[in-house]
């Protein structure tokens, strides 16, 4: 019988041999949380308690990494996106651009040549950061034999290159 029946007044009604029954299954059910097994549940139940807290430390250690993964893959796809760009202006210098050390050619002349080669190379979908042509020519002319003068060149803000646009074969 469930130990929970008997209390208060149905232990004064029970016959000997139930009430007999009954304190042998409260001693059963005693025994069950003995002092040894209490202590070993206490030690399980903190055992558990700092899993759970360790479980917690490594989750949050998990989001922050992922956070920081997160981050670094974004910092990569620009720069890979603009290791691209680079790679195409580059391109473009070798293909469009001839070194002239006695003729310059204004910078608004080269965005126009670099966006029509983008459209005819790549179609209309190519986005355009005038900045990073702007600033890739400028070092491509102070890297030249003949460097940077502002008397020549102009200044950063409107420069001219020492390159003329190649004429197409076509």
């Amino acid at each position: 019988m469930p130990i929970t029946i008997y209390s208060g007044a149905n232990l004064k009604k029970l016959k000997k041999d139930e009430l007999m029954f009954h304190i042998v299954e409260l001693y059963k059910f005693v025994e069950l949380f003995d002092g040894e097994s209490i202590v070993k549940l206490k030690q399980e139940n903190q055992r558990l308690k700092r899993r759970e807290k360790q479980n917690e430390t490594d989750i949050l250690k998990l989001f922050k990494e992922n956070k920081t993964l997160k981050q670094e893959n974004e910092r990569l796809k620009r720069k890979e996106k603009s290791t691209n760009t680079l790679n195409l202006i580059e391109l473009w210098i070798k293909e469009n651009l001839k070194y002239s050390e006695k003729e310059t050619t204004s910078f608004s002349e080269l965005i126009q040549g670099y966006t029509l080669w983008l459209d005819c190379a790549f179609g209309k979908s190519m986005k355009l950061n005038v900045q990073e042509v702007k600033e890739h020519l400028v070092l491509y002319q102070r890297d030249c034999p003949l460097g940077w003068k502002d008397s020549i060149n102009g200044t950063f803000t409107n420069p001219k290159i020492n390159v003329t646009i190649k004429e197409n074969d076509d």
